[in-house]
């Protein structure tokens, strides 16, 4: 089998590619198996399908879903294989979608008052190309107007968690998301946890030197959260991601081992203009590579998955029945 990416994104969130250009993208870069893995929508997920037909590239349909905690930095749970029709996940995402076009207003505004950088809206708009309006449009067009030298170093500076244009939004507690996501049919994997490993790094930093190794303890805190995710339904981790140290990938495949969960991995792409030097299923260059057999083992977890939707449904028929 050729490369596996199982975390990209598309125009239809914050990419820089439509999906159709994705599949494109894959069968250059020789990736056998794409997921689209969108901010809080599947809306791309059609064209994805309809242009890897007659390909080489087996695409999955998928999304990345923001949960709400009470941590440092974010929490993200990519979904792969749900239902885009099933009526509670259309209904969360058009909440969550309404939630980024009311936060994005008040991001530029934040820029203006605490930053006293001004940027118009209608920059921003266009930037999403027709898509949901996201932090990285904002961040494209910070770079435009010389802010940022790109999107990584916008986010570093104004956009991310703890920083002076931060704005939360509306978004379900991961129990939620985890609930729903599964009741679609879909398989749902903690992602980039060394996002989240880095952040607890930096809390604990910021603490008392005698309470302890800041390492240690934000390693420890992360398998603390995913034993807690996984008591609430979380199917697996995304042990593999661009730029993290071999022995964190180490770990987090031996989290997933111990815990009973499958291993993922995926780029994370979302195109030159957001993330300059990151290619399709192979990062940043410095050796990432998804082993092919994660795919099998997500695409196995799927088939489970539509099973005991199926299962649970014709359940739920019969019980209406006998009532």
């Amino acid at each position: 089998m050729g490369l596996v990416d199982l975390h990209c994104h598309s125009t239809a969130s914050d990419g820089a590619h439509r999906p159709a250009e994705l599949v494109e993208l894959a069968g250059e870069a020789g990736v056998e198996v794409l997921a689209l893995t969108d901010h809080d929508t599947m809306a791309g997920c059609a064209e994805l399908v309809e242009a890897a037909e007659g390909t080489s590239v087996r695409v999955i349909e998928g999304l990345e879903l923001s949960a709400r905690w009470d941590g440092p930095g974010v929490m993200h749970i990519l979904v792969y294989g749900a239902d885009p029709e099933d009526p509670a996940l259309r209904e969360l995402l058009a909440r969550m979608a309404v939630g980024r076009q009311q936060r994005g207003p008040r991001i530029v505004e934040r820029l203006a008052e605490r930053c006293g950088i001004e940027i118009p809206w209608s920059e921003v708009v266009a930037a999403s190309a027709g898509g949901v309006t996201g932090k990285a449009h904002i961040g494209e067009v910070l770079v435009a107007h010389g802010h940022a030298t790109d999107v990584e170093e916008a986010f570093r500076r104004y956009l991310s968690w703890g920083r002076p244009a931060y704005v939360s939004r509306p978004k379900e507690p991961p129990e939620a998301c985890l609930a729903i996501a599964a009741a679609a049919g879909g398989v749902t994997v903690l992602a980039h946890p060394v996002m989240m490993e880095r952040r607890f790094r930096e809390h604990f930093g910021a603490q008392d030197p005698q309470v302890g190794d800041p390492r240690r303890l934000a390693a420890d805190q992360l398998e603390s959260t995913i034993s807690e995710l996984s008591r609430c339904g979380l199917r697996g981790i995304e042990a593999y991601y661009p730029g993290q140290e071999a022995e964190q990938t180490e770990r987090y495949l031996e989290l997933t081992r111990r815990r009973g969960l499958i291993a993922t991995g995926g780029s994370d792409f979302h195109g030159e203009r957001v993330k300059p030097g990151l290619a399709l299923g192979r990062g940043y260059g410095d050796g990432f590579e998804v082993p092919p057999e994660l795919a099998d083992g997500l695409l196995e977890k799927m088939e489970e998955a539509r099973h005991a939707r199926g299962a649970s449904g014709a359940r739920a028929n019969s019980e209406e029945d006998v009532r």
